[in-house]
């Protein structure tokens, strides 16, 4: 893999990188939902343990979403829309059609607090099948949406590396569209697999084999009806190799239609 392929990697998918959080304001009620614990298995439906504790790895919180025709899981990342019923099972895909990936889903109703989803996806080219386990929580979630992506700096991704600037992957533009987000009476907040806490934490990149070390920053600013998010991103501490995007987050509202023709539009983009 590339130096790119693996700086992209290490944004999107690592522990807990770097953040700043500031809840400004305590937050009005939101569009909650029931928090589902997504578990990887075997085809089987046997969950996979941690090597040496014997441990079920530990899951992802998710949620279903009713609509009249279905239902949506949420993840932090791509979330998935189905057409079906229980007695029958479900079929789905992206809810935002992604232009490298073609992702096609089965989902059963194993009882009222399991349900089980075979998940076949290809990329360029190839093909892999996931297995997960969903169970039921007496928790619940909020479920925000997240507006248009602003890039202010992409040299971190181009000139960093000696490459000519070029439009940015769909990976990278694509904002999401639903986002689970549990708040803490304490403060802290989690969104996407991280945990925000009051003040700044930084985790620093291992460095790659040419030495270079990146540090991702970022930042919650959390009002009554909106979050500001920023990533910040920089290698070696260079201003001219940095990753810098503002978005805002607001609550779901429910209206599903709305979501679609925005997920349509998006996919199309």
């Amino acid at each position: 893999m590339n130096r790119i392929g693996r700086f992209m990697l290490f944004l999107l998918f690592a522990a807990p990188i770097g953040y700043i959080a500031a809840q400004t304001e305590e937050l009005e009620p939101r569009y909650r939902a029931t928090i589902w614990i997504a578990r990887s298995t075997d085809e089987d439906g046997e969950v996979y343990t941690d090597s040496e504790t014997g441990e079920p790895l530990e899951g992802t919180e998710t949620a279903f979403l009713e609509y009249e025709d279905g239902l949506i899981i949420v993840w932090p990342g791509p979330d998935y829309v189905f057409t079906g019923n229980p007695d029958d099972g479900f079929t789905g895909s992206f809810l935002v059609a992604d232009p490298d990936i073609t992702v096609t889903s089965e989902l059963t109703f194993v009882d009222e607090d399991t349900r089980f989803e075979v998940r076949s996806a290809e990329l360029f080219g190839m093909e892999q099948v996931e297995y997960f386990v969903y169970t039921r929580t007496d928790e619940e979630i909020e479920i925000w949406s997240e507006s248009e992506r602003n890039f202010t700096e992409t040299t971190l991704l181009f000139e960093c590396f000696d490459r000519d600037p070029s439009p940015l992957s769909f990976g990278w533009t694509a904002p999401d569209i639903l986002m689970p987000i549990r708040f803490y009476d304490d403060g802290t907040i989690v969104m996407d697999y991280r945990e925000y806490v009051g003040g700044e934490h930084r985790d620093i990149e291992e460095p790659d084999s040419n030495g270079n070390v990146t540090v991702v920053t970022r930042t919650l600013d959390v009002g009554t009806d909106s979050i500001g998010f920023r990533l910040h991103g920089i290698m070696n501490g260079r201003d001219d190799c940095e990753m810098i995007y503002e978005s805002t987050f607001t609550p779901f509202d429910g209206d599903f239609d709305a979501l679609f023709a925005r997920a349509e539009e998006i996919g199309e983009e």
